[in-house]
């Protein structure tokens, strides 16, 4: 479960590039210089999410002339202050790069093609807006094409992406399997991710029920549980076991009838 404080709300944004066109640039044949294409998005100031497209093969269709096809995606949690959510938001931008990763031994190691500022706050005052009025799984998806340009505002290319913004309010609850007999237990990603070390804490839900006697009472015959003495001994009357009136129940200790009481015989 990931909770947040009350005066913050927790937000998920996924990123899926389709595509990317931007023009052969001859020095990055993968004859000649070998160089991956990435797309970094950056939210606030959170650190940067990097895609990359997959390492060309013979056998792979992920060209398309100047059009690179990428078909990934990577997503990222984080939080804002409710005081910031009050009122609609006027402004929440999205830092979009396109860069080529060169391979080791090539100085400078990224080369930045262009960028272009995605103004996030429609989808976001939209999944606000499902989640005041109690919708259930609030969320919004966008499909746009991107032109990225230069520092000098030179048009070099496009970017085709979808964007979904889902909003899970204070907290989110999921179920796992917990590791049998390992107590405490770690939680870890892939690559670098951080490692997390976790405990069990039990819910109230599932507080186990005390253990309550069941002994029968003991009739004239003898039947019952005679020879336990955890229950009070009934008044005895003439004929089969006809139900007693309702008397206030005194207090009685340990009760060695119970589960958690039994001793052993000794004979």
């Amino acid at each position: 479960m990931v909770e947040m404080a009350d005066d913050q709300q927790l937000f998920l944004i996924e990123f899926l590039v389709d595509r990317v066109q931007i023009p052969v640039i001859r020095a990055m044949h993968d004859e000649l210089l070998p160089a991956c294409t990435c797309v970094s998005f950056q939210i606030l100031s959170l650190p940067p999410i990097d895609i990359c497209q997959d390492a060309l093969t013979d056998g792979c269709g992920c060209s398309e002339g100047d059009t690179q096809i990428f078909k990934k995606g990577k997503s990222c949690l984080f939080a804002l202050p409710s005081i910031v959510l009050q009122r609609p938001l006027t402004t929440f931008p999205i830092k979009m790069s396109v860069f080529k990763k060169l391979p080791p031994g090539v100085l400078p190691d990224v080369m930045l093609v262009g960028c272009y500022q995605i103004e996030a706050k429609a989808i976001i005052n939209a999944v606000l807006s499902q989640q005041v009025f109690k919708i259930p799984n609030p969320c919004q998806t966008i499909k746009d094409t991107f032109k990225i340009t230069t520092a000098t505002g030179q048009c070099v290319g496009c970017v085709t992406v979808y964007i979904r913004a889902s909003c899970f309010g204070k907290k989110i609850i999921t179920q796992f399997q917990i590791p049998h007999n390992r107590k405490p237990y770690l939680f870890k990603g892939i690559d670098d991710s951080p490692v997390f070390q976790c405990k069990k804490i039990p819910s109230e839900c599932y507080v186990p029920t005390p253990l309550k006697c069941t002994c029968k009472k003991k009739c004239i015959d003898g039947s019952g549980e005679s020879g336990r003495t955890c229950c009070p001994t009934p008044i005895v009357q003439t004929g089969s076991c006809p139900p007693l009136p309702p008397k206030p129940k005194p207090e009685y200790g340990p009760r060695p009838c119970c589960p958690s009481h039994q001793q052993p015989s000794s004979g």
